[in-house]
């Protein structure tokens, strides 16, 4: 029932602003009560402003006129003409020009604007009054005499028509307004409009009128036009039984609310983030430049509204919010309201690379169905994908080459293919195989957030890549040897470390900026203290600022091992996980073994401890440390190209051996 009635309504999210700006952070909690109304005046007004489409473009609904002549018959040569002349009165005293432009507001940038510039004094007064004489008085002195007249005129001609077409059921208007005011003043709504406010720096302003309309078709619309919001519903066939659909329907209003919310927040603010995020995307792709911050950004609070209010609607229907950048905004989103952190350029540059690497101006990768292959998952579902590619040239048995990548955060994720196609053809040239594996919720260009953060830990990237293996043993590639290589960057060292001292036919090992010797309980404590050293402060928002406070937190973090609350981007499931990994074997590493470090990465002393640990244990370990390299390898492509070269010796001894064997 719930998808049937929804594929039959359209849910237009787009909102003009309304609040009073405010330069600094709510000292105080802001709160923002919406009481809806039905007002005949006002509905009859929305009514003739589509009939003679006296209103913008973006909040046009055809199905007012198309109903009009299918009930009345087409319009006559004096309707034509008394239409015109309502229009364009009407368009005499809107600023419509924001509805027009296909560039960032200069005012507003790439977020909805400021109601002082989106003027209307009619739809003020017919909005806000209940009879045509309070509106009309309220319009004396500020449009001329002879215009107030035939306003009065227009309706005094229409309003018999208008009465009988704009039929429904009061009873059932009363029940439906009961039901979306219980909603939206409930604790939890009135909760998050104040965490909203705060985090978009808004200072409090009430609308000027929040109210329903008739809707002649089975369509839930929802807008802010100025300072005022708007709900056009078909009141006789709105499912008011159906919870769900109801609760869902409440979070739409909520989301148009939001947009006056963001609109209202002050100008340079707007103006400064704008210039932030285009600076780093470059440019943007979209049909309406709000598609890029805005209008997902607002969808990020709806959703986080509806995973708190109505958690169970939320993860049965995730699929109701599907605007392809929200999901990856909402990861930011809650880690900056739960900490209560207002919007600021280090949001706006986490947004704008979801936008490079995720969304709209994402790389779409091309990746053919000929090297996607799937293995079952041990004991769940679903399966897991990895890419495999032979070598070029097939010169006999060959090893496989295993490419772990690093972590993922909020906002951060992708596929493993970026792996796949940044190193193919160094790995083509060592003519071997190649595989990367997919984490759990990705599927090459199809991201899932949600469903990679509840399952993302290390211990399952080491049982996925192990099930792999286990796959390739069972079915092993034409030509292969039978013996794999590990190259991991980052998270991906731990990661090829333990497939190296689990997979007895290990030829050779990269790791890269990624295995140490102490406890990552340790190393994670070195590098938030490195950060307090390089910002030139003595605490971060939401880091312990002792050793004392972090051990305690750590202690929380393992007790409550949950996929919904997060430290430094990770969620304590991922991060109770990483604390409780095993001390390396060293004594197992008995294949050549390369160590890439830099000395300028917060945890050298720990890869140093790593490579003298391994040394005294009999492994073959080789140590590459570059004095000033930090923790991001990609900055060093020379020393990158060493790291093949160390590897190419290697597989070229392993097939000169091989050769002489034969």
């Amino acid at each position: 029932m719930i998808k049937k009635f929804l594929s039959c309504f359209s849910f237009i999210c787009f909102a003009m602003s309304g609040y009073a700006e405010s330069p600094t952070l709510c000292s105080k909690k802001q709160e923002l009560s919406i009481q809806l109304e039905y007002r005949q005046l006002a509905d009859h007004f929305h009514l003739i402003d589509n009939l003679t489409e006296s209103t913008p473009v973006f909040f046009l609904i055809p199905d007012y006129k198309n109903l009009w002549i299918e009930r009345f018959g087409d319009l006559s040569d004096k309707d034509l003409l008394i239409f015109k002349q309502y229009r364009d009165l009407r368009m005499k005293y809107q600023n419509t020009s924001f509805f027009d432009e296909t560039t960032p507001s200069e005012k507003s940038g790439l977020f909805a604007p400021n109601p002082k510039d989106v003027p209307d004094i009619i739809a003020d007064a017919f909005y806000t009054s209940i009879t045509i004489e309070e509106a009309l008085d309220q319009l004396a002195g500020k449009i001329e005499v002879q215009e107030t007249e035939f306003i009065k005129y227009f309706f005094e001609i229409y309003n018999k028509k208008l009465s009988s077409f704009a039929e429904f059921d009061t009873n059932k208007l009363k029940i439906e307004l009961d039901y979306f005011n219980t909603e939206l003043n409930s604790e939890n709504t009135i909760a998050t409009f104040a965490e909203i406010i705060d985090f978009y720096k808004s200072g409090p302003q009430r609308f000027k009128s929040t109210l329903i309309f008739w809707s002649p078709s089975r369509s839930f619309r929802g807008a802010c036009y100025g300072d005022h919001l708007q709900v056009k519903l078909p009141i006789n066939d709105l499912p008011i039984d159906d919870d769900y659909v109801m609760k869902f329907l409440t979070s739409v209003i909520l989301h148009e609310a939001t947009h006056h919310i963001s609109g209202s927040a002050p100008s340079d603010q707007k103006q400064q983030l704008s210039r932030t995020f285009l600076n780093k995307v470059k440019s943007i792709d979209e049909s309406h430049f709000l598609d890029a911050i805005e209008e997902p950004l607002v969808m990020a609070h709806q959703m986080r509204f509806v995973k708190n209010a109505y958690p169970t609607i939320y993860s049965e229907n995730a699929d109701w919010f599907n605007h392809p950048l929200a999901k990856r905004y909402l990861c930011i989103l809650e880690d900056y309201i739960s900490n209560k952190k207002p919007i600021d350029t280090t949001f706006i540059l986490k947004l704008a690379d979801i936008y490079v690497r995720a969304g709209c101006k994402a790389t779409e990768y091309n990746i053919p169905p000929s090297i996607r292959f799937t293995c079952s998952r041990e004991h769940s579902e679903p399966e897991i994908i990895y890419y495999f590619k032979p070598p070029d040239l097939n010169l006999g048995s060959y090893p496989i080459l295993i490419l772990c990548g690093g972590s993922s955060s909020k906002g951060s994720i992708g596929s493993e293919f970026f792996m796949f196609e940044y190193f193919k053809e160094k790995v083509a040239a060592l003519n071997v195989g190649f595989i990367t594996v997919e984490q759990w919720g990705i599927d090459g260009n199809s991201i899932d957030e949600e469903t990679f953060f509840n399952h993302y830990s290390r211990t399952q990237r080491f049982n996925d890549h192990m099930q792999v293996i286990k796959h390739l043993e069972s079915n092993p590639p034409d030509g292969w040897s039978g013996d794999l290589i590990f190259l991991g960057v980052s998270e991906g060292g731990p990661l090829v470390t333990s497939l190296t001292t689990s997979y007895p036919r290990t030829l050779a090992t990269i790791n890269w900026s990624g295995e140490g010797d102490w406890p990552w309980v340790d190393e994670v404590w070195v590098f938030l203290e490195d950060m307090k050293k390089k910002s030139n402060v003595d605490a971060l928002d939401g880091i312990p600022s002792t050793r004392e406070e972090y051990d305690a937190l750590i202690e929380q973090i393992k007790a409550n091992p949950s996929t919904t609350d997060w430290f430094v981007g990770m969620t304590y499931f991922y991060l109770a996980d990483a604390f409780r990994q095993t001390p390396t074997r060293y004594d197992q590493i008995r294949s050549p073994f390369l160590v890439v470090e830099g000395t300028d990465d917060p945890n050298i002393e720990s890869r140093d401890e790593f490579v003298r640990k391994a040394k005294k244990a009999g492994a073959p370990i080789e140590y590459i440390r570059v004095e000033g390299m930090d923790h991001y390898i990609r900055k060093r492509p020379d020393i990158i190209d060493q790291s093949f070269d160390w590897l190419r010796k290697i597989v070229k001894n392993e097939t000169s051996l091989k050769e002489i064997k034969n």
